[in-house]
C-alpha cells in the first residue's frame, strides 16, 4: 500500500500509524504530519500526533509546535504538549518551560504543560517548579 494512496483516499488509517510512524522518510513523516493537521477524527488526529512525538520527534518538533502554538482545538493542543512531553527529545524539559513561562500561551495549554512538567522521570521539572514557587 502507498503510503500517498492514505491521505488521498480519506483512508481512517485507523491501526497503521505506528506502522506509519516507523516507516523511514521523508514520506511518512508527511503522512502523519497531514493526518496531525487534516485527520478526518480528533481521534485520527490524536494518533498522529502522539507517533510523531514518541518515534519522530527528531524531525517532528516543529510540527508539534506548530500545533501547540497554532492549533485551534484545545484538544490537539494539549496532546501535542502531552506527546512533546513524553517524546525522547533533548529539548523536551526547555520547551515545556517555555510553554509554562510564555504569557501569550492560553492557560489552559500553560497548566497541561506544567502538569507535564512535574512529571518529568528525571525530577528536572520538579527542580523548575520549585524555582517557579519560590520567586512568585
Amino acid at each position: 500500500m502507498s503510503l500517498n494512496w492514505l491521505t488521498q483516499s480519506g483512508s481512517s488509517a485507523s491501526g497503521l500509524m505506528p506502522a506509519i510512524a516507523m516507516h523511514n522518510g521523508q514520506q511518512s513523516l508527511a503522512v502523519l504530519e497531514h493526518f496531525a493537521f487534516s485527520g478526518s477524527s480528533l481521534r485520527q488526529r490524536r494518533e498522529a500526533v502522539f507517533w510523531l512525538g514518541q518515534l519522530r520527534i527528531s524531525e517532528a518538533g516543529v510540527i508539534l509546535m506548530t500545533l501547540i502554538n497554532d492549533d485551534i482545538s484545545s484538544q490537539i493542543r494539549e496532546h501535542a504538549i502531552f506527546s512533546y512531553a513524553q517524546s525522547p527529545a533533548p529539548d523536551r524539559l526547555d520547551i515545556l518551560v517555555e510553554i509554562v513561562g510564555d504569557d501569550n500561551q492560553r492557560m489552559s495549554d500553560r497548566q497541561s504543560a506544567l502538569f507535564w512538567l512535574a512529571q518529568l522521570e528525571d525530577g528536572s521539572g520538579v527542580d523548575f517548579i520549585h524555582d517557579l514557587l519560590l520567586t512568585h
